[in-house]
């Protein structure tokens, strides 16, 4: 019974932290400066996450539904800056896949 519970609590948990940036990679980038990049965005509704003070740009392809976001941030910026942005977009997805890129070493 106890196993039982046991095994319940953990799928629990492991439902619970879908979503968060434990599931956002982080890759080399080509950039000098932190990115986030989203493929196959699908929004909730109209935040886009882009009014944060570390993104320096951010570009929606025009291909209809667009395929691809792409945020670079501000020179200097951190890890930290690149998750917390990463996270806003997760939080406002329906679908797509997110990317953090670390600036180029």
């Amino acid at each position: 019974m106890l196993g039982a519970a046991i095994a319940t609590a953990l799928i629990l948990t492991g439902c619970a932290t879908a979503g968060t940036t434990r599931d956002i990679p982080i890759i080399d980038g080509e950039n000098e400066s932190w990115s986030v990049t989203v493929s196959q965005p699908r929004f909730s509704d109209d935040e886009r996450c882009t009014d944060d003070a570390n993104i320096e740009n951010a570009v929606l392809s025009a291909d209809l539904p667009s395929s691809s976001l792409g945020v670079i941030l501000v020179p200097g910026s951190s890890e930290q800056d690149a998750r917390r942005i990463a996270e806003c977009l997760q939080r406002t997805l329906i679908s797509g896949e997110v990317t953090i890129s670390a600036p180029v070493k």
